[in-house]
């Protein structure tokens, strides 16, 4: 199968409330900063400009619904045992990765309001 008729999956998002939930129900208080910033997503008027889903331990976020989880999606990974958020931005599929990076627990929440003004989200 070649770039050119590959169909990547849409999914219908989340509630703030359930994609909270989940990561509490799932790995507890090791990812109490992941849940700081859904916290802070679903308190802003960003809850009703991007949405989300969950995969496994990441949060995927976008402005498009449904979501391309390869198509304008922002990646957000914590690692507790290092204290490590990675973003990476996915701009189309089979495209180059725009936009990767790697920042220390305590400023997960101030790098992802900076990539949301960047972005203009």
């Amino acid at each position: 199968m070649n770039r050119h008729n590959y169909k990547y999956d849409n999914i219908k998002p989340v509630h703030w409330e359930d994609i909270g939930q989940f990561f509490l129900d799932s790995f507890g208080d090791e990812y109490l900063r992941m849940f700081e910033l859904i916290l802070e997503i679903q308190a802003s008027e960003l809850k009703d400009r991007i949405v989300g889903i969950t995969s496994i331990n990441t949060l995927i976020l976008s402005v498009n619904h449904p979501i391309g989880p390869q198509k304008k999606a922002l990646h957000i990974r914590y690692y507790p045992k290092e204290d490590l958020w990675s973003f990476v931005y996915y701009f189309a599929p089979f495209s180059l990765t725009r936009f990767s990076r790697t920042y220390p627990g305590e400023q997960g929440i101030e790098k992802f309001d900076q990539f949301i003004h960047w972005m203009r989200w």
